[in-house]
């Protein structure tokens, strides 16, 4: 008997590491993420991402809405390249401060794909909602030593100077 309740507790810890339960990084409605950016960090660092991983941006769980994001140490290959995307709803950037530059920084980051697409009935999967009464230099900023990488259904508003897209 007492053989048996070892043999299952070792069974239960088994399922449970298999299925995800002690996983690292969270998963949020995307099936294919490998990594969740939390609605709340500002600053998110890429290094332990290994090519033809996906990366899920998270927007608050009441709105959708999150502050600015700097990403950093992306390293995707030209055959496989790193994706980031939101969750699984629409995720839309709202600087939260004056003297914010951006809504979305990447640093270090080469070979990688920033797309809005997959989200259902929705366009544009992230938005960036800029505003002119916040000196926002850049919607999305590609600091030093990023390259090769695509953008794709975002959409980025209610800024009149259009220099700033």
């Amino acid at each position: 008997m007492k053989n048996k309740k070892i043999f299952n507790a070792i069974l239960a810890i088994f399922v449970f590491a298999n299925t995800g339960c002690f996983a690292q990084t969270p998963v949020c409605g995307s099936t294919g993420c490998d990594y969740t950016i939390d609605w709340d960090v500002g600053i998110w660092d890429g290094a332990s991402v290994s090519d033809g991983e996906t990366i899920c941006i998270e927007g608050n769980p009441g709105n959708g809405i999150r502050n600015e994001l700097i990403i950093k140490n992306l390293l995707g290959t030209a055959n496989s390249k790193i994706i980031v995307m939101p969750c699984s709803d629409l995720v839309t950037f709202i600087p939260g401060a004056t003297n914010v530059k951006f809504c979305i920084n990447f640093e270090n980051c080469k070979y990688f794909i920033l797309t809005g697409d997959g989200i259902e009935n929705q366009k544009y999967g992230i938005k960036l909602l800029l505003n002119d009464n916040i000196n926002v230099d850049n919607g999305i900023k590609f600091g030093p030593y990023c390259k090769e990488y695509n953008i794709n259904n975002i959409e980025i508003s209610n800024k009149k100077d259009t220099k700033y897209l």
